[in-house]
């Protein structure tokens, strides 16, 4: 596969819903943050492999979401805005958070994909 086919099968990455996992264990938000409008830290990892993948129990409106479930928007450009429980994302000194309110722009991600090890599912990055 030559380097131009390969972004050109990076490019059909649908907008979704994704998990997002380093290694063995998940990224994402805390279940519990503070209250504040301040951006809300991304924990990569968040320091287990076991995390409940379905909304927590408590999670019956539309409020509640799953902190480990990203979605993904495909931009006309190819790059993507990824938002962690509907809070869009930004690099704040080279960590990931996510932004409560509108007070910076967030940041458009390009998204690789790795080469696959034989047998191996698709991993990107």
């Amino acid at each position: 596969m030559s380097d131009s086919e390969f972004l050109e099968e990076l490019a059909n990455l649908p907008s979704d819903q994704y998990y997002i996992r380093n290694g063995e264990q998940f990224a994402g938000r805390r279940h519990a943050e503070d209250k504040s409008l301040n951006p809300k830290k991304v924990f990569c990892p968040t320091g287990s492999r076991d995390f409940e993948l379905a909304s927590p129990p408590c999670c019956n409106t539309a409020s509640c979401s799953n902190p480990l479930q990203w979605e993904l928007k495909r931009l006309d450009n190819g790059h993507y805005k990824i938002s962690a429980r509907g809070a869009p994302t930004k690099e704040i000194d080279h960590l990931l958070f996510a932004l409560a309110i509108d007070r910076a722009e967030p940041d458009e991600w390009i998204i690789t994909k790795r080469r696959p090890v034989e047998g191996t599912r698709p991993v990107y990055t």
